[in-house]
């Protein structure tokens, strides 16, 4: 049986760091400082999720701001 080819909605924080190529804490920093958007689900609120709409929000936001080189 194949699996039906469904777009993620959301991701763990360990995926959003492999996607974009960080780390799983500046993943949780990023969080924490409210750079991105997060949503805490479970019975205990600790697992972690981020919307994949969050996620390209960001990358657009960040891709857009001056870097600076030292």
């Amino acid at each position: 049986m194949t699996k039906p080819n469904i777009e993620r909605l959301a991701y763990s924080p360990l995926e959003c760091a492999a996607l974009i190529g960080v780390s799983k804490n500046l993943i949780y920093d990023m969080i924490n400082s409210k750079q991105i958007y997060s949503i805490r689900v479970g019975t205990s609120k600790k697992r972690v999720i981020i919307p994949a709409k969050a996620l390209q929000e960001w990358l657009e936001y960040a891709a857009c701001q001056p870097t600076t080189v030292k």
